[in-house]
């Protein structure tokens, strides 16, 4: 239980520190671009408990059945190499609802590569170990 604290902490103080930082001064800097370093993308489905077609937004309104809570619109994302040091952060987007489902998507831009696998955790579902090489293309997260 005290990883999970220190890997959410870390994560937490990283999207901090990501906010308010004033940038290096270069326009249009990308962070995925740097060297030794990967992005991450993925999505994740969420068992739906209330979906309302049409409205004022596009697709409906979905919400997420009890005990899923922490897996919604801007849910920290951290990820962590074989060490379980926080290499990369983000949060989940929105990106598609169904009667059935809200779904999610992540992308963490410049994680540092070198490790032979990495940790990805969502909200406080856990830590999901994948190899380096699953990592280059998306993953689709499992309930945790």
């Amino acid at each position: 239980m005290a990883r999970r604290w220190t890997v959410v902490a870390s994560a937490g103080a990283a999207l901090l520190l990501t906010a308010c930082s004033s940038g290096d001064g270069r326009s249009g800097a990308d962070p995925e671009s740097g060297p030794g370093t990967f992005e991450i993308k993925g999505t994740i489905s969420v068992p739906s408990s209330t979906y309302v077609a049409g409205g004022d937004q596009p697709g409906g309104f979905c919400t997420v059945k009890d005990g899923y809570e922490d897996l919604r619109t801007g849910a920290s994302v951290a990820v962590t190499n074989a060490e379980g040091d926080v290499v990369g952060v983000s949060s989940l987007v929105d990106i598609d609802r169904k009667a059935s489902e809200c779904r999610y998507s992540f992308d963490v831009p410049g994680v540092t590569d070198g490790s032979a696998s990495y940790g990805i955790e969502v909200g406080n579902r856990g830590i999901v170990e994948y190899a380096r090489d699953q990592l280059d293309d998306p993953v689709e997260l499992p309930l945790g």
